[in-house]
């Protein structure tokens, strides 16, 4: 299913296709990581959102993390870092 997708849709769909199915399982930055990689931000941020709300412990190296280097510039990423790491 994986190649049929990816040769059927491209990298994009396999990405979008794989973020839905970690969002469902529960697996929230994984699933970050996917739509931060094709570009929807909103749903990226949102769900890296629901990770602080359930204080997920993978969320501490999201400064770092080279998926999410297109989300720094965003004012609701900075945001979510601040309150990660308040000043």
């Amino acid at each position: 299913k994986i190649a049929l997708t990816f040769h059927r849709d491209g990298f994009q769909a396999l990405l979008r296709q794989g973020g839905e199915r970690f969002k469902k399982a529960g697996m929230l930055e994984t699933a970050a990581r996917c739509y931060a990689q094709i570009g929807d931000t909103d749903e990226a941020i949102a769900l890296l959102e629901k990770c602080v709300e359930r204080r997920c412990s993978n969320v501490v190296s999201l400064n770092v993390e080279p998926d999410f280097d297109e989300l720094r510039s965003n004012p609701r990423f900075q945001e979510l870092q601040h309150r990660i790491w308040p000043r």
